[in-house]
């Protein structure tokens, strides 16, 4: 039977009357992601060498993943931070070295024009996820405008870990259904694990890689239904604090501590410093992610087909915001 709107059983991650209905459509898709590659046995390494021994077959296991793809910098980074020697870090060829998330997020943004068959003139607004660039202003969004030879057009910027990016999309429907725009570029980039991570803590690190994805859209015929919901009781489950200037040495001392402890193979000394200092790396509780997300996925799938007023056997794809096969599954 059909799910009806208004016949709501309890829900903890959303907030079912409150959401977006809009006439839109996607008619562009474009993504990239770095010719650089880090296998499991990067992070089977580091997690030995810190006397938590994983191996490559427990990493994918674990995850769902076998490689990340990343950039020639992060790669340098990652060789930094566990050793030249380290095993798992594969360049790739021609990889430009000082690729940025602007560098991506173009890339992919001019793939979505192609596959739409449209040209960069007709876009009227840019909106922007990222949670890990480092261009507080001009941000991404204004920055792929500039790249890609538009006017003083609107360009919005969105920050909020993987939420981001579906909030992006109830933005751009909001866009399409109240103003004049007729064309809206959406654009996502990331590079988490040389920003925002310390690669060394490797139970969160292992779950990252880097890339650029756009999506083109504009009116439709349709009704497109589009749900958000935020909960910050759950921020130290997944948790990040931006730097100031002045922790800039504080970073940097920490950083040289956790590389000789790396190296002295100091592995519960090494996690004690990445859980007393909370500024400038990710903190995340797996075993709550874990728990968690696919429950929150699974709500915010129902009240879209209550809203739709379809049954979710009739859906012929559902699209995760998500890499680890464990959770999509």
């Amino acid at each position: 039977t059909r799910l009806q709107a208004g016949q709501w059983p309890h829900y903890t991650y959303i907030v079912p009357h409150i959401y977006t209905k809009a006439k839109v459509r996607l008619i562009g898709l474009g993504n990239y992601a770095p010719t650089g590659t880090i296998t499991n046995e990067y992070f089977a390494y580091i997690s030995t060498r810190l006397g938590d021994p994983r191996s490559a077959d427990d990493l994918e296991r674990v995850t769902g993943l076998s490689t990340r793809h990343v950039r020639a910098s992060t790669l340098e980074l990652c060789r930094k931070m566990a050793g030249a020697d380290a095993p798992g870090l594969i360049d790739g060829p021609d990889a430009p070295q000082d690729e940025s998330l602007v560098d991506m997020a173009v890339i992919a943004a001019q793939r979505a024009l192609a596959s739409a068959g449209r040209d960069a003139s007709e876009i009227d607004t840019v909106i922007g996820a990222s949670s890990s660039d480092n261009d507080a202003f001009p941000t991404v969004a204004g920055l792929v405008q500039m790249r890609l030879g538009l006017g003083p057009i609107r360009s919005t910027m969105l920050k909020g870990a993987c939420a981001c990016q579906t909030e992006a999309f109830q933005m751009c429907a909001e866009v399409l259904a109240a103003s004049s725009a007729k064309l809206v570029l959406m654009v996502t980039a990331e590079g988490l694990l040389p920003n925002i991570m310390n690669v060394l803590d490797w139970k969160t690190s292992s779950l990252f890689g880097e890339g650029a994805s756009a999506f083109l859209l504009e009116p439709g015929d349709e009704d497109t239904f589009v749900i958000n919901g935020s909960d910050a009781h759950q921020g130290p489950s997944l948790y990040y604090q931006t730097p100031l200037r002045k922790d800039v040495i504080e970073m940097a001392e920490v950083d040289m501590k956790m590389q000789t402890l790396f190296k002295e193979g100091k592995g519960k000394e090494l996690n004690r410093v990445l859980t007393q200092y909370m500024v400038g790396y990710t903190k995340m509780n797996g075993k709550e992610v874990f728990r968690e997300a696919p429950r929150a996925m699974a709500e915010s799938v129902d009240v879209l087909c209550r809203h739709a007023r379809l049954s979710p056997d009739e859906l012929a794809h559902i699209v995760p915001h998500q890499a680890n096969s464990r959770i999509t599954r």
